[in-house]
């Protein structure tokens, strides 16, 4: 597994759905989180992401905890619905036709996590989709991971269409084994001892309206995924200034760079170097930081410079002043009263005094 498998980059909404799931076999979170160093109230955090090995951690414990049901990987699928794609859910839902939602979930696959690589073909009247892992690195095994991905396919479609959906034929390289729930679940013709994998329907529902296309919703979604993939792309690249970034971004006051290289699961010096080769220091980064969080709390109703410059983690006024006029060009105040000129302009609201 890469360095940047351990970086935690990816939201962490399908934890929501196996909560559910889970509970639903009363398995309590400690359980079946042990090992990927998350907490039982995580969950309540928006920001809260994780990385692929923390993913991985949960579906190898959900396998072992649940091994005693010979399903356990397709009813596991079936309860990962479309929400588990967060943003992208919205731009799939909004697709005009099912055709342009697989496409576009193809499109931004980076954003799905996918471990498998999924190719689409037309042929005649049917649409053979060939699906194979993209590494040999799979969470469980592949009986495990092709029952998750498939049942999860065929319930998410289902969704985007809004009505009953089974594919034609379902061929895969595994045993027999199990496969009363493969087509209990599948609702469809599944052939096993396959060469490969193959996911099969009529090739007319890829021109199937969805019921909440939205073009104008779509683009405004779809442009918040682009930012979503560049934001990835530089996490998953080793970014570290992004890193710490993405870190203070959290926090309160300065945080000392020791804190940061803990949180960041690296020594102070190897930090100190990393930030060094990418042109930056802890120092910037953590003035840019700060000063971002004063510009925003001098538009809060009420707020004093001092005040601000002391939630910011500075100990005077006058360092306060100095830094935000190298930062903006101007002293707090100036910023605070034009700031607050352009957002009541024409309006009641009285600026700050």
């Amino acid at each position: 597994m890469s360095e940047t498998e351990h970086n935690a980059v990816y939201p962490a909404a399908e934890l929501q759905l196996i909560r559910c799931f889970m509970d639903e076999h009363g398995i309590p979170m400690r359980s079946w989180l042990l090992g990927t160093g998350l907490a039982d109230d995580c969950l309540d955090d928006t920001e809260l992401r994780l990385s692929n090995r923390q993913f991985d951690i949960v579906h190898r414990n959900i396998a072992r905890l649940l091994k005693q049901l010979p399903d356990a990987g397709l009813r596991l699928g079936v309860a990962l619905n479309l929400s588990r794609w967060g943003m992208m859910a919205g731009a799939l839902l909004c697709s005009r036709t099912l055709g342009e939602a697989l496409a576009t979930a193809n499109r931004y696959r980076v954003l799905v996590r996918s471990r498998f690589q999924l190719r689409a073909d037309v042929h005649d009247d049917l649409c053979i989709v060939r699906v194979a892992p993209v590494t040999g690195d799979l969470p469980v095994n592949l009986r495990f991971s092709l029952e998750v991905m498939i049942a999860s396919l065929s319930a998410q479609i289902e969704q985007l269409l809004g009505k009953p959906f089974s594919f034609q034929r379902v061929e895969v390289p595994l045993s027999a084994e199990s496969a009363g729930e493969w087509r209990r679940h599948l609702g469809a013709n599944v052939h096993f001892s396959c060469r490969q994998t193959r996911l099969i329907f009529p090739a007319e529902l890829l021109s199937s309206p969805l019921p909440f296309a939205n073009p104008v919703t779509r683009a405004q979604i779809l442009a918040a995924c682009e930012s979503e993939v560049q934001r990835l792309a530089s996490a998953r690249s080793g970014d570290v200034a992004w890193r710490v970034r993405e870190w203070l971004s959290g926090q309160e006051g300065r945080p000392s760079m020791s804190t940061a290289a803990a949180a960041l699961n690296t020594s102070e010096r190897t930090l100190r170097r990393q930030l060094q080769l990418s042109g930056t220091s802890y120092t910037q980064l953590l003035d840019e930081h700060c000063l971002q969080s004063a510009m925003q709390r001098l538009l809060v109703p009420g707020a004093r410079v001092t005040d601000v410059a002391r939630q910011c983690g500075y100990r005077d006024i006058a360092s306060f002043r100095e830094a935000f006029r190298r930062y903006s060009g101007m002293t707090p105040g100036k910023y605070q009263r034009l700031e607050w000129q352009k957002m009541t302009a024409g309006g009641s609201l009285a600026a700050p005094e």
